[in-house]
C-alpha cells in the first residue's frame, strides 16, 4: 500500500506540536484523551497528525465521523487501513485486512467458534480459579501479567493447545507486537527484526498444533472445528487464512481482554466502596457467568466492563483507507489517505455522557438514551466489530467475579495506592505494568 498523501495536497490543517522523525508520538502518548480533543478545539473536525517517521494520518474527529467511516456499509468507500499497513506482522489474509464478501466469509467460522459461550465457559471458567487461586496464594501481584496469563491461557484453550506454556507464549507475543512500532528497517536488533523472529517461532508452533487438528476428526475445539470446515472448499478457511487468523486471534483476543480486566481491577482496587458494591452483587450468584443471559443478571459487573472500556480503551482508535467518492464531515477526502477515529475522545464526548471523565459504572443503568454503536466504540464498529466480543465480555465477567467473589469470602480486597499511568505502543494504549501492583489486604 502506497504512504498516505502528504497533508498538504488537501487543505487539512496539521496538529501542533510535531517534533522531529517522532512525530507526535510523544504528544499522543503523554496524554491521547487531551492531545485528540485539543487537536479538534484548535483545528476542527479534521487535521493531520503524524504518529512517528512521517506515517502521516489523517484524524476523522467525533460521532459525524464514526458514523461516515466506521459505520458505513460501503467498504468501497472506507477500507481497513490498520491491518494493511501491517500486512508484514498480521498477514495478508487476517480478517481484519479484508472486507465485502470475503471478509463475511472468514469470519462467519471464527465467530461461531467465539460465540459458543455455554461451551466455553467450563474452561474461562478453569483458567479463572486458576488465576484467582495463584492470586490469594501470593496476597495479590502485577495485574498486568496475572490477566495476560490468564487470557492466552484461555486463547490457548481455544485451540486445543497446553496453557502450561501460556507465559512462554505470552513472552513472544510481546515481541511480536514490537512489529507496530513505525520503523521499517528489519536490520538485527530493530523492533521489525524481533517482531520477525517471534512470528516464525508462533507460526512454527501453530502448524504443527493444526497438523495435530487434522488427525483427530471429530475434536470440538475451535481450532478442530476450524480444520474439519476446511472440508467445504466453498465454505472453509485456505491454509492461509487459517495460520493468519489463529496468529491474529492469540495477539488481538489476549491483549484487548487482558487490559480490560486489569482496568476493572485497576479501579476496583482504588475505590473500597465501588469494591463492596460488586462484591455484594457477586456474592449472591449461584454460579459464574455461562452465558450473556447470566451477564445481563449482573447489571454493575457488566457497567464496570463497559466504563472500563470506554475510559481506557483498548485502541487508539480504528483506522480505515479512503477509497472513491469518500466524504467525512461533508468534506471529499482523496483515495489512499489513512484516516483515524480516535476513540479517547469520541468516548469522553460531554456531550454523550455525564461528567464523562468520572469512572462510574453505574451510569450504564440510567444512561438516558438508548445504547447505540459509538458506547461500543472499544471493540470497533460496522461489519469489522470484534469476532470475539462475547468471550471478552465471559472473560472479563468470569475473573472478576471469581476474584472479589473468593476475597471477599476470605474477609480480603484489592488495594492499590493510585491507578496506573498509560503508554501508547503502536496502535494500543496500555496501562504501564510496573506500575499495575495491587495486594490483597485485610478488609475492615
Amino acid at each position: 500500500m502506497s504512504p498516505s498523501p502528504h497533508p498538504g495536497r488537501q487543505g487539512f490543517p496539521v496538529a501542533t506540536g510535531r517534533w522531529p522523525v517522532l512525530g507526535h508520538y510523544p504528544a499522543i502518548n503523554r496524554d491521547p484523551w487531551r492531545f485528540f480533543q485539543a487537536g479538534a478545539e484548535a483545528h476542527g473536525n479534521l487535521f493531520w497528525v503524524d504518529p512517528g517517521f512521517s506515517s502521516w494520518t489523517l484524524v476523522a474527529h467525533g460521532e459525524a465521523a464514526f458514523r461516515d467511516l466506521i459505520m458505513t456499509t460501503d467498504h468501497r468507500r472506507a477500507q481497513r487501513s490498520l491491518a494493511r499497513k501491517h500486512a508484514h506482522l498480521l498477514g495478508r489474509r487476517v480478517i481484519s485486512a479484508l472486507d465485502g464478501q470475503e471478509h463475511r466469509r472468514v469470519r462467519r467460522p471464527l465467530l461461531g467458534g467465539l460465540s459458543r459461550l455455554a461451551e466455553l465457559a467450563p474452561m474461562v471458567h478453569a483458567h479463572a480459579a486458576r488465576g484467582v487461586d495463584q492470586m490469594l496464594t501470593r496476597g495479590g501481584g502485577r495485574l498486568s501479567e496475572v490477566t495476560r496469563v490468564y487470557t492466552m491461557s484461555v486463547a490457548l484453550g481455544l485451540l486445543g493447545i497446553d496453557s502450561g506454556h501460556a507465559a512462554e507464549w505470552q513472552r513472544v507475543y510481546q515481541r511480536f507486537t514490537l512489529g507496530f512500532f513505525p520503523l521499517s528497517s528489519e536490520r538485527i536488533g530493530t523492533p521489525r527484526w524481533f517482531a520477525q523472529r517471534a512470528k516464525r517461532w508462533i507460526d512454527a508452533q501453530l502448524e504443527v498444533r493444526i497438523a495435530q487438528a487434522r488427525s483427530r476428526p471429530g475434536a470440538t475445539d475451535l481450532l478442530s472445528r476450524l480444520v474439519q470446515e476446511q472440508q467445504d472448499a466453498e465454505q472453509g478457511l485456505t491454509d492461509e487464512e487459517l495460520l493468519d487468523n489463529l496468529r491474529h486471534l492469540l495477539a488481538a483476543g489476549v491483549h484487548t481482554s487482558a487490559q480490560a480486566i486489569t482496568w476493572m481491577l485497576a479501579y476496583l482496587a482504588t475505590d473500597r466502596r465501588l469494591w463492596d458494591e460488586v462484591a455484594a452483587e457477586v456474592d449472591g450468584m449461584d454460579a459464574l457467568p455461562r452465558t450473556a443471559a447470566t451477564l445481563a443478571e449482573l447489571p454493575l459487573l457488566a457497567g464496570l466492563l463497559r466504563e472500563a472500556m470506554r475510559m481506557r480503551p483498548i485502541m487508539i482508535g480504528l483506522t480505515r483507507r479512503a477509497g472513491e467518492g469518500l466524504h467525512v464531515a461533508g468534506r471529499p477526502i482523496v483515495p489512499g489517505t489513512t484516516l483515524l477515529v480516535p476513540l479517547p475522545s469520541l468516548l469522553t464526548d460531554p456531550s454523550r455522557y455525564r461528567d464523562p471523565m468520572r469512572f462510574d459504572p453505574r451510569r450504564w443503568a440510567d444512561l438516558g438514551r438508548p445504547r447505540d454503536p459509538v458506547d461500543s466504540a472499544g471493540f470497533g464498529g460496522g461489519a469489522h466489530f470484534c469476532a470475539g466480543h462475547q468471550l471478552t465480555w465471559l472473560e472479563a465477567s468470569t475473573f472478576v467475579a471469581a476474584l472479589v467473589r473468593a476475597a471477599t469470602r476470605s474477609r480480603r480486597r484489592l488495594q492499590m495506592d493510585r491507578l496506573p499511568g498509560t503508554r501508547v505502543l503502536g496502535p494500543a494504549i496500555e496501562a504501564i505494568p510496573s506500575q499495575t501492583e495491587a495486594h490483597l489486604v485485610r478488609a475492615s
